[in-house]
């Protein structure tokens, strides 16, 4: 960790070394010549080849040259410390490389490039420069100048037991590129004092600044370290300003050539920072805050390229500063990366989930944590990729969340708000949260969705279109208002039954089907699920194929819509009105409460599944209009339903199905208004219809009767048209309400209807010349 008591105690030491360095040294005094580990050594004032014992100066005024050049080919040459531009207004290069063999330059102090002249390190080739002892300082004084190049593979600076310091009070440059690498074993600083400058470019497939202690980027100067197409930084503690100056980092790359900086942690100083991340790697190496305290809103900026936060296994790490621009932030690796802290994010990018864990946990209303979210990329596991919410209202208010199928993303029993959400074969959890959508949509197409633990989602337009979706334990699917309600296509929503609280789905709009669908309850508890129409009359167009509902519909009225069938297999309470307006609504549960029930043209009412007692309340009136139908499910035998008056509006149909034996109990309808013709279809042996039970006047008018048919087949088998004549007040009486046809004329009432000559089957109860007539029950 860096403090300023240590890069003060560097440079203190290395300006020490400096006064040590006057005695013993050699100097440079050729052109361009070759450093030799063995020779006359004239090259150097005075004569012979220094030892590892000599400090070596390079471009200074003790020589006549004012520009001198050493380089080290493929040999081994070694000294104590080195100074290259020693004196204002001289320049010199050292060029360490290989050819053939290594050239390697061993030095057992500091080496200083630029300490008040203009100094230049060149290590390319396979060169080496390797520092037993002492720092690298680039850019000593005021006025300075120091450059080191180390580039391509096997170019290498190792400086073992000290730190790097570019830019003390003067200017440095430090540039590692082409696969070359400089490692150092201290702390290292850049922009020491106030006006000095110093820059780093880690560059190139292979490059590698390495560091065992931490960096001070810009500590009373001005500093920039920039890693980039491929290069790679590998340290502990990156600071950025650490006290006065100003502090830049740069983290670029793009796919295939990403810069990557592998640290413990980044914070920012007293200064000025900035750190830019354009498609750059950021690597979490150890438990913590990755990106900690220091930043202010606007410091860290993610630009178009976006940001690649790693997090490896076993690695629990957090970033607790605000993250800025125009990009996205990609989350990798199987370790948990945290988003903490107060301070909102404003990128407006993508958050990417690839791997590993995102646990958004920033303060709560904040609703800047991310913008748009993607948890998971398909191509992991399943469940590889998880987005978890430790506190409420995380996500941008007008966000897209996508579920990929290895994505998992869970409100952990917190409330969220978004724009929309898709999952598309992930897993959706809500725990006791509540996420509420803005009305553009939440789309579950795949994977697994859940709502428990008293949690809910709510929005305005809700898409079922795969997946294996349950609401449990409380838990609540509510479709608000002013939207497009719920969408099921060909799938499956489940309510499952609870001892205590079970699932439910609230309507306060309409449903929409397609294919083979279906709101079920399920599981063993006493309680099951149901459908809450939240006191309002909704719509269920089934456009195609059916629906099937056998969770308990309660507190409202129903419309079936749509060309498909609806089948409502559950044990239903609402109280409001039914209408079939079109296509079937099949009743193989009850619907036990509903008011009354209008069923329109194109419309079919429909009684299946077990026979017994009534599907439909015994009191609901009953309206069928032109083109309409009610009908018993073919082989449904020994059923008796009952029900309300009887209102004929139009041309309909009674189908009395398949099966035998079947009853229709119908109240007194002779006050109703009949208008049109009602036929019956598949009378067959033991069917009754009734119109009410007691003797009275009231139970059909001569109108009526003479508007109803009877076949023995879908329309086909024609058995009469009644032509009713009756008493004085042109009514019928009789006592048990019903109307059959029967196998013999032997006794008739004052009402007689003489049939024509009617083709029947075999199995028919007819005779040849059959009669209809009101047949009274009691003597």
């Amino acid at each position: 960790m860096w403090t300023r008591g240590t890069v003060q105690g560097l440079v203190s030491a290395a300006t020490l070394l400096l006064a040590i360095a006057a005695q013993g040294q050699s100097v440079w005094n050729s052109t361009n010549g070759t450093w030799n580990s063995n020779g006359a050594g004239n090259e150097w004032t005075p004569n012979g080849v220094p030892t590892s014992s000599t400090v070596v100066h390079f471009g200074s005024t003790a020589v006549v040259p004012t520009t001198v050049t050493a380089t080290v080919k493929g040999k081994s040459v070694v000294s104590a410390s080195a100074i290259i531009g020693v004196d204002s207004g001289r320049t010199a290069t050292v060029i360490v490389e290989d050819q053939g063999s290594p050239g390697v330059w061993t030095a057992s102090g500091d080496i200083y490039v630029g300490m008040a002249g203009t100094g230049t390190l060149t290590i390319h080739d396979g060169g080496e420069v390797v520092q037993s002892s002492g720092g690298g300082i680039i850019g000593q004084s005021t006025g300075s100048v120091g450059t080191v190049n180390v580039t391509g593979a096997g170019a290498k600076w190792t400086i073992s037991n000290g730190g790097l310091t570019v830019g003390n009070s003067g200017q440095g440059t430090l540039n590692i590129t082409g696969g070359g690498e400089v490692a150092a074993n201290g702390a290292s600083v850049m922009g020491y004092a106030a006006g000095s400058n110093g820059t780093i470019l880690v560059s190139g497939a292979g490059s590698l600044l390495s560091n065992t202690s931490g960096i001070a980027i810009g500590r009373s100067g001005t500093a920039q370290l920039t890693i980039e197409n491929g290069g790679r930084y590998l340290g502990t503690t990156v600071n950025l300003s650490l006290v006065t100056g100003s502090g830049t980092l740069n983290l670029n790359g793009t796919a295939g050539a990403r810069g990557v900086l592998e640290v413990n942690s980044i914070v920012g100083g007293l200064g000025t920072e900035a750190f830019n991340i354009d498609g750059g790697i950021l690597k979490a190496r150890t438990n913590g805050a990755l990106i900690g305290t220091g930043f202010e809103a606007g410091d860290i900026q993610v630009l178009s390229g976006g940001a690649i936060i790693e997090v490896g296994s076993g690695i629990s790490s957090s970033v607790s500063s605000s993250l800025a621009g125009a990009g996205g932030v990609t989350k990798t690796g199987t370790g948990t990366l945290t988003f903490n802290g107060t301070d909102a994010n404003s990128y407006n990018g993508v958050t990417v989930v690839e791997n590993g864990t995102l646990v958004l946990d920033r303060a709560a209303a904040d609703s800047g944590t991310v913008k748009n979210l993607e948890v998971g990329d398909g191509t992991g596991a399943s469940g590889s990729a998880v987005v978890r919410l430790d506190k409420n209202e995380q996500i941008n208010d007008n966000a897209s969340v996508t579920i990929k199928s290895d994505g998992s993303f869970n409100l952990n029993g917190k409330n969220e708000t978004v724009g929309t959400l898709v999952n598309q074969g992930g897993t959706f959890t809500t725990g006791a949260g509540k996420l509420t959508g803005t009305g553009a949509s939440v789309t579950w197409a795949g994977g697994t969705n859940t709502i428990n633990s008293g949690g809910s989602v709510e929005d305005a337009h809700v898409v079922i279109s795969g997946g294996t979706n349950t609401v449990e334990a409380g838990g609540n699917l509510v479709v608000l208002a002013g939207g497009a309600g719920l969408e099921i296509n060909n799938a499956s929503l489940t309510l499952n039954a609870s001892n205590t609280t079970a699932g439910n789905l609230t309507l306060r709009s309409s449903v929409t089907s397609t294919g083979n669908s279906s709101i079920a309850t399920a599981g063993v508890g006493t309680n099951a699920g149901t459908v809450n129409l939240d006191g309002g009359t909704r719509d269920f167009n089934v456009a195609s194929g059916q629906l099937s509902v056998s969770a308990n519909i309660t507190n409202g009225g129903l419309t079936k819509l749509g060309t498909g069938t609806m089948l409502a297999s559950g044990t239903s309470t609402y109280a409001g009105a039914t209408t079939v307006s079109n296509g079937t609504l099949n009743v193989s549960g009850s619907l036990s409460q509903t008011s009354s029930v209008v069923v329109a043209n194109g419309g079919t009412l429909m009684f299946s599944g077990t026979a017994g007692s009534s599907k439909i309340n015994d009191s609901a009136a009953i309206t069928l209009q032109a083109g309409s139908t009610l009908a018993f499910a073919a082989g449904l035998s020994n059923h008796t339903e009952t029900l309300g008056a009887l209102t004929l509006s139009g041309n309909s149909i009674i189908d009395l199905g398949t099966g035998s034996n079947n009853i229709l109990q119908f109240a007194l309808s002779g006050a109703a208004s009949w208008n049109g013709t009602l036929s019956i279809y598949n009378y067959n042996l033991g069917d009754r219809i009734y119109f009410g039970t007691q003797d009275n006047n009231t139970s059909l008018t001569l109108a009526q009767l003479n508007s109803i048919q009877f076949f023995s087949g879908a329309g086909t088998g024609l058995l009469g048209i009644g032509q009713w004549t009756g008493n004085n007040t042109g009514e019928v009486t009789f006592g048990s309400g019903e109307i059959a046809p029967v196998p013999e004329p032997a006794t008739v009432m004052t009402a007689l209807l003489l049939l024509g000559i009617v083709g029947w089957s075999e199995r028919s109860w007819f005779t040849r010349r059959g009669a209809l007539r009101l047949r009274q029950q009691a003597a």
